[in-house]
C-alpha cells in the first residue's frame, strides 16, 4: 500500500491561487458596482437634460400648439411617453389634441405600436395607454386580442384604450367580456365605463343585464349559487347608466329574478313610489343581503304605513338589517323623535332597542 503526501510548497501555491482568485473576484465586483453607479448617474443626467428640453415644450403645448420640435432620441422615448401620458391625465380635450399633434409629429404612434409586442411589461403598458390617448385605430385588433387573452392588468388597460379610441364600437365588445372576465376588478371596470359615458353605455348595459338575469337560472347550482354571478355585476354597473335605461331594467329583473345577489343589486337602484310593492316583498326575503337593501330602499321611498314593516326588522338576526331598518325608520316622512322613543319603548327585543338608540344618537350627533 502506498501513501501520497502534499508538500508545503504545493500547499502554499494552492493558498496563493485561492487568494488571487478571491482578490480578482472582489476587484471584478467592485468594478461592476462602480460601473452601475456611473451608468445610473449618466442616465439621471440624461433624464434631467431631457426634462429641461421637453417639459417646457409639452407644458407650452397645453395652451398653444407648436411645430418647432427638437429631435427626439430613441433612448429618450420612454421618458417622453411617461411625461406625455402624465400630462394627458390632467388635461381637457382641446389641450389633449395639441399634445397629440406633437406626438404625431414625432411619429410616436408607430413606435408605440411596435412596443405592444415588447417583453417588458412596463413598456407594453405605456404603449397601450399611449395608443389609447392618441386614438390610434391601427392598434385596434391587437388591443382587442389583449382584452381576451392577457392578464387582468394588461387586458383592462387595453379595454380602456379601446374605449378612448372609439367608445361606441368598444362598449358592446367590452360588455360581452364582462360576462367572462371574472378577474377584472369591478372598481376598474366602473371607471372604464364612466370614461365611455352614460350616453354610450346605458341602453347596451341595461339590455345585457336583463339578458344575463334571464339566463342565470340555468347556471344556478343545487345550493342556489351562481359563481361568479355576472348578472349581479352587470346590474350593479347600471348605477352608472341613465335612469331612463337603468330603472326599467332593474324593475324588470327584480320582478322575475329569484337570485339573492341580483335582487340586492336591483334594490340599490329603485327610488320611486312605483317600486314600493317589490321593495316591501323583499323585506321578508330569506337572504339577509336582500333584506338589507330592501330596508335601505324604504329609507329612500318609504311611506308612513311602512313603520310597522321596518319596526319588525329591528329584531332581525343580522346586525346590518337592524341598522338599515332603524335608519329607514328615522327617514320616514312623518317620523319625529318623540315617535321614535315610543317605538323604542315598545320593543321587547334588547337588540331592537339598542340599534334604534344607536341610530337616534347618530342623528342627534349630525
Amino acid at each position: 500500500m502506498g501513501f501520497s503526501f502534499v508538500s508545503d510548497a504545493d500547499t502554499l501555491r494552492l493558498v496563493e491561487s485561492v487568494a488571487i482568485f478571491h482578490f480578482a473576484l472582489t476587484l471584478l465586483l467592485l468594478m461592476v458596482v462602480l460601473s452601475m453607479r456611473v451608468s445610473l448617474r449618466l442616465r439621471e443626467r440624461r433624464r434631467q437634460r431631457f426634462s429641461a428640453v421637453w417639459q417646457p415644450i409639452l407644458a407650452d403645448a397645453v395652451d398653444v400648439a407648436t411645430s418647432d420640435l427638437p429631435r427626439l432620441a430613441q433612448r429618450d422615448l420612454p421618458d417622453f411617453l411617461l411625461l406625455w401620458n402624465h400630462l394627458h391625465e390632467s388635461l381637457l380635450d382641446e389641450s389633449k389634441d395639441r399634445l397629440n399633434q406633437i406626438a404625431r409629429a414625432l411619429r410616436v404612434g408607430q413606435v408605440a405600436l411596435g412596443m405592444l409586442r415588447s417583453w417588458n411589461l412596463r413598456d407594453r403598458l405605456v404603449a397601450i395607454v399611449t395608443l389609447g390617448e392618441l386614438r390610434e385605430r391601427a392598434a385596434w385588433d391587437e388591443l382587442w386580442r389583449m382584452t381576451q387573452h392577457e392578464g387582468a392588468l394588461v387586458a383592462l388597460a387595453a379595454a380602456r384604450s379601446l374605449v378612448l379610441i372609439d367608445a361606441a364600437k368598444a362598449v358592446p365588445q367590452i360588455i360581452s367580456l364582462l360576462l367572462t372576465r371574472a378577474d377584472w376588478p369591478p372598481a376598474r371596470v366602473a371607471e372604464m365605463l364612466q370614461t365611455a359615458g352614460a350616453d354610450v353605455i346605458s341602453d347596451q348595459l341595461a339590455d345585457a343585464a336583463v339578458k344575463a338575469a334571464q339566463e342565470i337560472g340555468s347556471n344556478v347550482d343545487a345550493a342556489g349559487n351562481s359563481e361568479p354571478n355576472y348578472a349581479a355585476r352587470l346590474v350593479r354597473y347600471l348605477e352608472l347608466a341613465h335612469n331612463t335605461s337603468a330603472l326599467p331594467a332593474a324593475r324588470t329583473i327584480a320582478q322575475s329574478s329569484h337570485d339573492p345577489q341580483v335582487l340586492a343589486a336591483c334594490l340599490r337602484l329603485l327610488k320611486s313610489a312605483e317600486d314600493l310593492t317589490i321593495t316591501r316583498q323583499c323585506l321578508a326575503h330569506e337572504d339577509w343581503r336582500v333584506r338589507v337593501q330592501a330596508a335601505t330602499a324604504l329609507g329612500r321611498i318609504g311611506e308612513d304605513d311602512d313603520e310597522n314593516r321596518l319596526a319588525s326588522l329591528l329584531s332581525d338576526r343580522q346586525w346590518w338589517v337592524r341598522y338599515r331598518a332603524a335608519q329607514a325608520l328615522v327617514n320616514l316622512p312623518s317620523m319625529r323623535e318623540s315617535k321614535l322613543a315610543i317605538i323604542q319603548a315598545a320593543q321587547t327585543n334588547p337588540f331592537a332597542r339598542d340599534i334604534l338608540a344607536h341610530v337616534m344618537a347618530e342623528v342627534q350627533f349630525q
